[in-house]
């Protein structure tokens, strides 16, 4: 009895010992995820754009597998890609399991698709290929400057890389329609021209970015679009493209006078004119969605227009407003005018006498502020020092507003430069209430919120 429960015992040792022998060898064969899992797995990019001149990083993640059980290799790289650095980590799934993170880096030395080479893994006693995502590497924004575009009605479009370039066939008297677009750009700071000789140049249309509006810090690789015009050359010969000047802010924060593409126009005579091509309206169509037209926007609508004598009692009017502290009976009499010439009544003039009763109040606010907490006084202290911050607010927003220069214009024809020109880009009724920029000896530059532009002093009369 004995001798057969030793048997027993020496039967049930060797076996235990065969099963940590088969554990040992093949520890967690049961948790290495399965194959058509692994082939479903690719190797992506951290980020949606990958650059030059920049580490670039690509993750890998597995489920339900220990890092200790993957092994992981590249295979040769291609030409201009190089590896960085690697990095092998533990994650923590959001069903709490455990899975293998794989994290690697690329520098990349030229722009354009790239294809990696599979990602080579070991898994248990099993070699996997997993693929990357295709990329697209771009120039690195911290070093690419705003790239201007010209797209024709034609189809034909020519950047301002310096290998670009492209000549374009008209006839004398035929309109060429064109789009400026930009891109790689935060802002656009100034943007003007200067109309080219022997032929009519006019803006169409202007974009929002034209105006200002920021495009945003972060890399894009669309074209926005900037501005639609309308060329005429009159005379056969060879043109250069009309002379623009474009000034944006870079992704950087620089500030970059932008270069224009290379473009050549061929005018041919009149009678070599061209058969079979679409007329400019009708091809012109395919740009409108992306702009807003200024178009000829006179103040007013198809009723009666101001004339000169009209314009200089609106001015008045808004003087005496502006100068006025109680003006009430003349803000109605300028509004009953400009409805009766069908202008929108616009922004009411800030009152000066206003403005200085605004600073008197606030020295004496600051004055007693400097009092109380002399004295001691905590609350009045608080009370007053918030007091004054409203009113010195108050006061240096009045007199930012009265340092503008205002004025009523007259209506006639806005220019890009303050010189005569045989093509006016808008042509404008009297009675917009505009503001002042600049001042030449005979020209006003003018803004407001429908046009912009240079006009002759004497169209102006200043309120």
């Amino acid at each position: 009895m004995e001798k057969t429960s030793v048997k027993q015992k020496r039967f049930f040792g060797c076996g235990l010992l065969a099963c940590l022998f088969f554990m040992a060898l093949f520890p967690l064969e049961a948790k290495i995820p399965s194959a058509s899992y692994m082939r479903s797995l690719k190797v992506k990019s951290d980020t949606q754009s990958v650059f030059t001149a920049r580490e670039n990083g690509f993750t890998l993640e597995i489920s339900d597998i220990e890092p200790a059980l993957v092994q992981n290799d590249l295979p040769q790289l291609p030409e201009g890609v190089q590896l960085v650095s690697s990095k092998k980590e533990e994650f923590l799934q959001e069903d709490g399991g455990r899975g293998t993170r794989i994290r690697l880096w690329f520098t990349f030395l030229e722009t354009g698709p790239v294809r990696l080479p599979p990602l080579i893994l070991i898994a248990g006693r099993r070699t996997f290929y997993i693929p990357f995502e295709d990329v697209t590497v771009f120039e690195n924004p911290d070093l690419i400057n705003p790239l201007a575009q010209v797209e024709f009605i034609s189809g034909a479009k020519v950047s301002s890389r310096s290998e670009d370039f492209i000549r374009v066939t008209a006839t004398a008297g035929e309109e060429i329609i064109f789009l400026l677009n930009l891109k790689y750009f935060a802002q656009i700071i100034s943007f003007s021209w200067k109309l080219p000789e022997k032929s009519i140049f006019e803006e169409l249309e202007s974009s929002e970015y034209a105006g200002g509006k920021a495009a945003g810090r972060s890399f894009s690789d669309i074209s926005l679009p900037v501005a639609k015009f309308r060329w005429m050359p009159l005379v056969e010969g060879e043109y250069g493209f009309p002379e623009f000047s474009l000034t944006a802010i870079a992704y950087n924060g620089g500030q970059r006078s932008v270069k224009m593409p290379a473009v050549t126009v061929t005018v041919l005579p009149a009678k070599e004119k061209t058969v079979g091509r679409k007329s400019p309206a009708e091809n012109s169509q395919v740009f409108n969605s992306a702009f807003t037209r200024p178009g000829n926007k006179s103040s007013g609508s198809s009723g009666k227009k101001m004339i000169e004598q009209d314009c200089i009692k609106l001015a008045r009017l808004r003087s005496l407003e502006k100068n006025s502290l109680f003006a009430g009976k003349v803000r109605q009499e300028r509004r009953s005018l400009e409805r009766e010439f069908s202008l929108q009544t616009g922004e009411d003039e800030v009152k000066k006498p206003l403005v200085q009763l605004c600073l008197c109040l606030s020295l004496v606010l600051v004055v007693l502020t400097v009092i109380f907490i002399f004295l001691r006084h905590t609350k009045l202290s608080i009370i007053f020092t918030v007091c004054s911050v409203f009113s010195v607010a108050a006061a240096v927003y009045g007199l930012f507003c009265l340092s503008e220069n205002w004025g009523i214009f007259a209506g006639g024809a806005i220019s890009p430069v303050p010189e005569e020109t045989t093509s006016a880009v808008q042509n404008i009724d009297g009675g917009l209430r505009v503001k002042i920029l600049e001042k030449t000896r005979d020209y006003l530059y003018i803004e407001s919120d429908e046009i912009n532009g240079w006009v002759k002093k004497e169209l102006v009369f200043e309120i």
